[in-house]
Parts: structure tokens; sequence; C-alpha cells
């Protein structure tokens, strides 16, 4: 019996961790999905366009927000990258890039400041990224929000270092 007990234990804290690495991601996909499965996922969008690598996305809602336009991107048919934008009135911006950071703290926990950017940053338990920017450069100001992978996007960029 004693053995038994182990046994389940065993198998079901394993589970749960597999499916914890294997659960990470935004707006309902996980990294590493591949393309034909993403073109099956339920993306609330108003256009999406392909190419090899990336899925154009026009008019998202994404967490309750509404952006103007998005990318996924995909290396060696992977998701890797998700990165969303939209302009909003200058007096809506503050509150807006907050209720969109609220939203990942929630999730993830505190972010960390990068004041000179007007930008806040999250590393998750699986050592991914998250970036939220508001930039002010133009009159309506620019909300920005980047999902990435490290894994996938380490594994890129050693292999385009190797391609030279």
């Amino acid at each position: 019996m004693s053995r038994f007990c182990t046994l389940i234990f065993v198998l079901f804290f394993g589970l749960m961790h597999l499916h914890a690495q294997s659960s990470e991601g935004f707006w309902g996909l996980e990294y590493g999905m591949t393309q034909a499965q993403v073109e099956t996922a339920k993306i609330k969008a108003t256009s999406i366009e392909k190419d090899e690598n990336t899925f154009y996305l026009n008019g998202i809602s994404f967490g309750g927000i509404n952006f103007d336009s998005g990318l996924l991107t995909f290396y060696k048919n992977q998701l890797y990258s998700g990165f969303f934008e939209t302009t909003v009135p200058a007096e809506k911006a503050a509150s807006v890039a907050t209720e969109i950071a609220k939203g990942i703290a929630e999730k993830y926990g505190s972010a960390m400041s990068l004041k000179e950017e007007n930008a806040l940053f999250w590393v998750t338990k699986e050592e991914n990224f998250i970036l939220l920017s508001l930039n002010f450069e133009k009159e309506d100001p620019t909300i920005a929000l980047t999902y990435t992978c490290e894994k996938i996007r380490i594994q890129k960029e050693e292999d385009e270092k190797s391609d030279f």
C-alpha cells in the first residue's frame, strides 16, 4: 500500500510539473505552438495575414483591451513572441497602461520598472519576458505589449550566429 501511495504521489506531482512547464504563454496560446495550432485557436482579430514566420493581426481584443495591431512570431514553426500595440488618447494612456499592468501582475507578480523607457518588465517563472511600454513621442501615446519565450529566442539567436 505504501508503494502504491508513493507511486500515485510521484505521478501526480510529475504531471503537475509537466503541465506547468507546457502551459506558459499568452492570449490562450502556448509558447512552442505550431502555426497550424495557432490557426485553429480562437484568435479575436478583425483580420489576419500570414507569411512564413509571422501572423499580422489587426483589430485585436486581448485581455479586455482593444489593440490596433499585433504580430505573432514563429521560429522553426514554434510560437515564440507576441507583440500588441494600440494608440490611445493622451488623457487615457496612464489608465489603460495601468489596467494592462494590473492584469499581468495578477498572473506574474510585480514588475521591474524601466523608468527611462516608460516601461514595465516581468520575468516569468519559466524565465520568459513580458514588456509593457508607453510611448509619448506622438500626440496620442502608443502602448506596446510584448511577450517573448526566452528559450526559443536564445535558440534563434544561436542559430543565427552559427550561420555566419
